[in-house]
């Protein structure tokens, strides 16, 4: 491997791969250390945050990528006392219609609690004193969004 200067950052040169300071290695994050027989390739082709391009730095604009994760929903689920020991209180800050679902799992994604709740009323009540110590994930679903919470029983 050998240094090289590109744009004022350190660059390792390696055999088919390059290191770049502050992106990382271009043979993406999983670089395999076995021989490649059946021609695919993993890669970094393209960096940027917030609309501003790190890598390659030879064309300007951002890179452009389609992922199956939707952007952060403007709702805020809230959720008290967190800890809590017998019940607990769950808000809803949007406007809905229809039914929603309110489920809580335990740390093994089991199920332990499930409600369907109609709409006109943005806060319920759950009782915790069935469940035992621990971490628990309450979960949100109207329409198509689903918040979830994480959430602590103390006894």
């Amino acid at each position: 491997m050998r240094p090289i200067g590109e744009d004022g950052r350190i660059v390792i040169q390696g055999e088919g791969y390059q290191w770049i300071e502050g992106i990382g290695c271009t043979a993406g994050l999983f670089m395999e250390p076995w021989i490649n027989v059946s021609g695919y390739g993993l890669g970094l082709h393209c960096m940027s945050v917030e609309n501003v391009k790190y890598y390659p730095t030879t064309s300007a604009g951002s890179c452009e990528i389609t992922n199956a994760v939707s952007d952060r929903s403007s709702h805020q689920l809230r959720v008290f006392p967190n800890p809590a020991r017998d019940l607990m209180v769950i808000q809803y800050d949007g406007n809905w219609s229809g039914t929603a679902r309110i489920s809580m799992f335990d740390m093994l994604g089991e199920e332990v609690h499930a409600e369907v709740v109609g709409h006109g009323i943005n806060g319920w009540q759950l009782d915790m004193r069935t469940l035992t110590s621990g971490v628990y994930t309450i979960r949100f679903e109207v329409g198509q969004e689903i918040l979830s919470h994480r959430v602590m029983v103390h006894r």
